[in-house]
This record gives C-alpha cells, sequence and structure tokens, in this order.
C-alpha cells in the first residue's frame, strides 16, 4: 500500500509538470464534436456556441440548469480533465496539485463545458421533436434510437413530459420517468463529443490488476498519460469500422481526419507559440504528419516526425515507458551518472543538469511557460558555463529542420 500510494504521488506530480499545455492539445476536442454532432443531426455550431457560452464566468445559470436535467458536473470528480490523459487519483497535496494545474490551465473548464454543451444540445434536439411519433422523426435520429434499443413505448413516455425552458429554449428533462435510456444514449454520445476514458479503458491501462500490487502500479505507470489515444480507437475507430457500407465507413474517416488536422495543426502552432518559438512551416509532409499525430490523440509521438526527441527531451524508447520511466532516467543521470564521471576524473556538470532536472519537474501552466523557461534560462546561464552554447545549438538544430 505505501509502495502504491507513494507511485500514485509520482504520478499526479508528473501529470502537474506535463499536462500544462494540454489544454492546448485538446484544441482537437473541436472536431470531435463537430463529426459526433453531424453523427446525431445536431448543428455543431450550436455545440461549440454553448461551450464558450457555458465557460463565461458569468454563466453559473447555465452550468446548474444543466446538472439539473441529468448532466452531471466533471469538475465534482477532482481533476477529471487530467484522467483523460492519465492516472489521477488521491486526496493529497499531490492531487491538489495537479488539479490546481488542470484548472488554471484552462484544460478543465473546457472539458467540463464542452460535455455539458453537447448534452444541453442533444437535450434541446429530443425536445424539439416531442410533438412527432418515432416513425416521424428523421431518419437518423430514429437510427440512434435503435442503436441504444429505444422503442416506440419508450419514446411515446419519454415525450409526455413539459419541456423545461431556459433562456427561451426548450430541453427534455432525462431524469424523468422513462428517460434512463435517452439519458444513457446521451452521456453515450457525449463521451464520443469530448473522449473520456471509460471503463475498457481503465482495463487496459491498468491490465486489471489492483493498485497495491507490484505488477499493476508497473503497468500504471507505462501506460500513464496514453488514455487518450487508446479512447480515440475504443470510440470513433470502432464507430468507422461498424459503419454499414464502404461510402460510410469512408465518410466518417474522412470527416474525422480532416477536422482534427486541421484542428491539430493549430494545436501544434499554438504550442510553438507558447514556448516562445517560430511557429513551424505547414508546407510540407513532415508537418501534415504531424498534425494528424497531435489531432488524432497521438500528441507526443508526432514530436517523432521532427527529431529524435519529444518535447521534454526523451526519446521514443524513454516515451514508450511513460514519464515515471523518463523519470527513473533522468534521476539515475543526475546522481549516478556524475558520480561515475567524477570517479573517472571526467568534467561534471551537476549544477547545470540540477537546474534542467528541476526544470522538467516544477508543474507550470501553458499561460506562464515563457516565464518559466525564462527564469530557469537564467539560473543554467550562471550554474552552467556551457549554457549559452547549448542554446544556440538548439536554435540551430530547430531552424535546420
Amino acid at each position: 500500500t505505501g509502495l502504491s500510494d507513494f507511485m500514485q504521488t509520482t504520478r499526479n506530480l508528473l501529470t502537474a509538470s506535463t499536462l500544462g499545455k494540454a489544454f492546448l492539445s485538446s484544441i482537437s476536442d473541436i472536431g470531435f464534436q463537430a463529426i459526433t454532432a453531424r453523427f446525431n443531426n445536431i448543428p455543431a455550431y450550436k455545440v461549440l456556441n454553448r461551450q464558450l457560452s457555458l465557460m463565461n464566468p458569468a454563466n453559473e445559470a447555465d452550468r446548474v440548469f444543466a446538472t439539473k436535467i441529468g448532466l452531471i458536473s466533471e469538475a465534482v470528480n477532482r481533476v477529471s480533465s487530467a484522467n483523460r490523459f492519465g492516472d489521477v487519483y488521491g486526496t493529497g497535496m499531490s492531487t491538489k496539485v495537479a488539479e490546481f494545474v488542470m484548472r488554471a490551465s484552462l484544460l478543465e473548464p473546457w472539458t467540463d463545458m464542452g460535455r455539458k454543451a453537447f448534452g444541453m444540445e442533444f437535450s434541446s434536439a429530443l425536445a424539439e421533436n416531442f410533438g412527432k411519433s418515432i416513425d416521424q422523426l428523421d431518419p437518423i435520429m430514429q437510427n440512434r434510437f435503435e442503436a441504444y434499443g429505444i422503442e416506440a413505448s419508450d419514446w411515446d413516455t419519454f415525450r409526455k413530459q413539459k419541456p423545461i425552458k431556459q433562456k427561451g429554449v426548450a430541453f427534455a428533462n432525462m431524469l424523468e420517468d422513462g428517460g434512463q435510456k435517452f439519458h444513457r444514449m446521451v452521456l453515450s454520445e457525449t463521451d464520443y463529443a469530448v473522449p473520456s476514458p471509460d471503463a475498457r479503458v481503465r482495463a487496459i491501462t491498468t491490465g486489471g490488476m489492483g493498485r497495491a500490487t507490484i505488477g499493476g502500479q508497473g503497468i500504471r505507470s507505462i501506460m500513464n498519460l496514453k488514455s487518450f489515444p487508446i479512447t480515440i480507437a475504443l470510440t470513433h475507430l470502432q464507430r468507422a469500422a461498424f459503419q454499414t457500407s464502404g461510402g460510410q465507413f469512408i465518410e466518417y474517416v474522412g470527416l474525422l481526419t480532416a477536422s482534427t488536422t486541421v484542428l491539430g495543426a493549430v494545436a501544434l502552432q499554438a504550442k510553438d507559440i507558447a514556448a516562445g518559438r517560430e511557429p513551424r512551416p505547414m508546407d510540407n509532409l513532415e508537418f501534415l504528419g504531424a498534425a494528424i499525430a497531435q489531432g488524432g490523440g497521438l500528441g507526443i509521438f508526432g514530436d517523432f516526425l521532427f527529431s529524435d526527441q519529444n518535447r521534454f527531451g526523451g526519446g521514443p524508447v524513454s516515451t514508450a515507458f511513460g514519464p515515471t520511466g523518463e523519470l527513473i532516467d533522468k534521476t539515475v543521470q543526475l546522481t549516478l551518472g556524475n558520480i561515475q564521471e567524477a570517479i573517472k576524473g571526467e568534467e561534471t556538470n551537476v549544477l547545470g543538469e540540477l537546474v534542467k532536472y528541476v526544470e522538467r519537474y516544477t508543474p507550470d501552466i501553458w499561460q506562464a511557460h515563457l516565464f518559466k523557461n525564462s527564469f530557469f534560462d537564467q539560473i543554467e546561464m550562471l550554474a552552467d558555463p556551457d549554457a549559452q552554447a547549448k542554446y544556440n545549438r538548439m536554435i540551430r538544430k530547430r531552424q535546420r529542420e
């Protein structure tokens, strides 16, 4: 149990120091929302408009209303947005640090309001059709009802309710009698619109092993921050594979790829700007591949299309073993590595490496990332006489690539 708590605390702190720019990656949520809205015959622009409206701090009434009709606040579950990408649990200080990063970086409100917005628009679409029998509904909604086992009798019972009005818009209350199947349908489709790990993903990232076991902690550490691409595979890619015709398959995959690639490109450029770098040129295949990877949930692996290191300075092997593996590797280099160099009489750079180590594992958010970089760069230049030469090499390498 002690090892389990220690490893969970480590992963929480790694999440806080790694996901400060995850909100910028989550720009691609708009693409997932758009294709899910289209799949359910809901205007995509309405979902985005409502999401931005809900993010307004002054718009408390609509957020409360969403909860009243059955759209549970994700923020109630501490750092639920972080669990889109990793494995954040607990109630201690490390969890609070991770939660603060998720909130301050806007990932948590973006995730929470995105889910609420899609659910509210779906609820509104149901209310708009209360006057129609199931045979009179458009074919898309009939197909969605069939997929979730909703029959004519279920619809007739559900649509007897009087819609709830909020700011002049009618909504269906999924907590009313007879609303269970509709509630399940809306919440399930919301998981497609704002991809979030479910029990299937948890089964993969935990290997079905308990937290208080060596194997369970091992696989959790290796799979940390890999939940999102697995979620995409088990939602949108699985849905595409089960389309009833080749044409529908091509249409679904084409729309999904196009929308998330464009938004992935925006995310890549936003990250460069947040880090104080010149945005990458977009007229080459390397950028296209990175944009596809970024928008499709493979985020960090898009970095390897540009160099042999990821955005945190680790290689593919280190990335494969997760941030925990990278932490172990960097800790060994800082301690045993420098001890070995000293024993051999070689020159060591303990202070410079220590500064980079502390910088890497200090929690930050994208809004303050440039300030954090500048702060530690100045300290490193004081601690390491070769720092400026190293920065020059990094600049030339970036320009060359």
